[in-house]
């Protein structure tokens, strides 16, 4: 998707990774919060098991 915004400049390498670090950095980020509440919930519902 970078190719069609920005086209294949001598900047595209660098348009690129830092696209890919952002997305990166933001599923990480919603991937750990996301585990932690699933954790949370569990937790309550099943509070003997472990």
């Amino acid at each position: 998707m970078t190719y069609m915004n920005v086209g294949f400049t001598k900047h595209f390498y660098i348009d690129w990774l830092t696209s890919l670090l952002s997305a990166l950095l933001v599923m990480a980020l919603i991937g750990l919060i996301m585990i932690t509440l699933i954790n949370k919930l569990i937790a309550k519902l099943l509070p003997n098991t472990s």
